[in-house]
């Protein structure tokens, strides 16, 4: 259906997720048109459309399956953060949200302390509430001084 070439996406590691409409949704953790990685919609007759490029302000490497909502918004992780004055990009990673129009949302930017280096999707209760895990991170008395990893809960 869809060949990468590097502007379009490349590395894409994470399912797919399907729509009524037969629509997939993906993650691509590289290319696009800042080398950041992509959020991508293939339709049927595989027409990609990318809804989202990276930008190093809103999180790079988007590696995990995106979870989609009834009404079409789509939740996801990335694997680093938002640039800091001192840094072009952190490990930190975030959350954020596309919704069916399109506008991207940073939910959650990670600090380290609550977690890093987020490569996992997303589960929602019923509540609205986000869970996930990040693989570094937490108490930074363990692992080399990384932290070993959190699990998070984020209110939505």
């Amino acid at each position: 259906l869809l060949n990468f070439n590097g502007a379009n996406g490349e590395f894409p590691l994470a399912s797919l997720v399907l729509d009524p409409a037969g629509n997939l949704y993906g993650t691509a953790g590289a290319g696009g048109s800042n080398g950041l990685g992509l959020v991508f919609k293939l339709d049927p007759t595989g027409h990609e459309t990318v809804l989202h490029n990276f930008t190093s302000a809103d999180g790079t490497g988007p590696s995990a399956e995106l979870l989609r909502l009834a009404d079409g918004t789509l939740f996801g992780t990335t694997v680093s953060g938002p640039a800091s004055s001192t840094a072009t990009a952190s490990n930190n990673g975030v959350v954020f949200s596309i919704s069916p129009a399109g506008k991207m949302t940073v939910l959650h930017a990670f600090d380290g302390k609550d977690g890093k280096t987020l490569v996992g999707g997303l589960i929602r209760d019923v509540a609205g509430n986000l869970y996930g895990t990040a693989d570094r991170g937490g108490n930074p008395a363990s692992c080399g001084g990384q932290g070993c990893g959190t699990v998070y809960k984020l209110s939505h």
